[in-house]
């Protein structure tokens, strides 16, 4: 699905283009739409083939799934935003403990400190799997 992070954008922006976020951010809100509805709901002045086209390559990805409604595809996401962040966090977490170990750890917990509401909400969790 998805092959690199780029560690200079935040989010889903890492991992998806800038116009493939901003497809995927209004199917998963209107729940399906098609090419016409996405492009004008972006604000830009990307032309209709081109969403056409990136909206063909995140089916390709399968991020997107198309239907054919009489002469027209309706699409509609393959998975949840809040899966894909699942999925994305969890290959980056992992390719960083598999990658840089300990060090990696360290970071974590330094970056910890600099943010105590995030803090607050590892230990929260780290409590949960205790108490399992």
């Amino acid at each position: 699905m998805w092959s690199q992070y780029k560690i200079n954008k935040n989010g889903l922006d890492g991992v998806l283009g800038t116009l493939e976020r901003q497809i995927m951010s209004v199917v998963w809100e209107l729940g399906e739409a098609t090419v016409s509805e996405v492009h004008e709901r972006i604000e830009s002045q990307i032309s209709y083939e081109t969403v056409k086209t990136v909206m063909a390559r995140l089916v390709e990805k399968e991020l997107l799934l198309r239907t054919l409604h009489k002469r027209a595809y309706v699409y509609r996401a393959a998975i949840s935003q809040e899966t894909l962040e699942t999925q994305v966090s969890r290959k980056m977490l992992d390719s960083l403990l598999t990658g840089f170990g300990s060090t990696a750890i360290s970071q974590f917990a330094d970056l910890l400190k600099e943010r105590p509401e995030r803090l607050e909400e590892l230990r929260a969790l780290l409590s949960e799997i205790e108490s399992e």
